[in-house]
């Protein structure tokens, strides 16, 4: 049945519409808690499959089962752990409500363990969750200061493109909608997306100079003026001055806007506002 139904899902709009949904939805009850792993990665799939369309987010939080979906992700199987996290991609995508929602369910918690995982997909798809919580604005500090950013930084360096991406968004919408990004990014990181800097892919380096223009931005209010000494001594200041001559426009657009942002600094002085972390 969790398959048909699974299978079924996969059609816009759903054959039975919102009727079926629910119907459907009664059955989780007897469903997740279920042992066999078949079972819960169809229903999982049909979560996943419904939640693709937005307006039946709704839907699924009323069930009052998002949190055991989440404690999926502790299961033994990996395929559990994959199809909960295809579910969760799609739920986090949602408004703040919604983003609360899963942080009061304990997410980020959950979400520390696959940050180390071994699985590439699972890691990635952890990271892609991680920074749609960020985005919102009422929660991303403390997120930031959930031990799971921690490790979300760990694989900006990481061999696989596709979580070194992943894991800049997480900084990057961190960076945005954070009230005090220098509360977060301290030397280890700066030395990261320098070295990101160095590799020859636009959207990364793009990434990276989103972040600082909000590290730079936020540094010029608080008169952070160590910020930009730190960056300077690991050799920031010559990257941008190479980037100038980089052949994609919009690298070059953020060079210049970050250049703007750093001759807005007053003479260099102790900060008194905010400042770089130590390591």
């Amino acid at each position: 049945m969790a398959w048909l139904l699974s299978n079924i899902f996969k059609y816009k709009p759903i054959p039975g519409g919102m009727c079926l949904i629910r119907d459907f939805m009664k059955l989780l009850g007897n469903l997740l808690p279920l042992p066999h792993e078949e079972i819960l990665c169809d229903t999982l799939r049909g979560l996943a499959n419904i939640t693709k369309q937005g307006e039946y987010l709704q839907e699924v939080f009323n069930t009052g089962f998002v949190p055991r979906i989440i404690n999926l992700l502790q299961h033994d199987s990996v395929k559990v752990i994959s199809s909960a996290l295809d579910v969760l991609c799609n739920l986090s995508a949602g408004d703040d409500v919604y983003t609360k929602l899963l942080l009061d369910s304990k997410i980020a918690e959950s979400l520390i363990p696959l940050m180390t995982s071994e699985k590439q997909y699972i890691k990635r798809n952890s990271l892609f969750v991680l920074s749609n919580i960020v985005s919102c604005p009422s929660i991303a500090q403390i997120v930031t200061l959930n031990p799971v950013f921690k490790l979300a930084m760990n694989n900006l360096v990481e061999s696989d493109r596709e979580i070194r991406i992943e894991a800049l968004y997480v900084l990057a919408n961190a960076t945005k909608h954070s009230m005090n990004p220098l509360s977060f990014v301290d030397q280890d990181v700066f030395r990261k997306l320098l070295e990101l800097m160095n590799y020859s892919d636009p959207e990364g380096i793009n990434l990276v100079l989103i972040v600082l223009m909000g590290i730079f931005r936020c540094a010029r209010e608080n008169n952070a003026m160590d910020v930009v000494m730190k960056f300077e001594e690991l050799g920031g200041i010559e990257q941008l001055r190479r980037l100038e001559a980089h052949y994609n426009v919009d690298i070059y657009n953020k060079v210049v806007e970050i250049n703007n942002e750093l001759f807005g600094f007053d003479v260099p002085q102790t900060s008194m506002g905010g400042g770089f972390l130590p390591k």
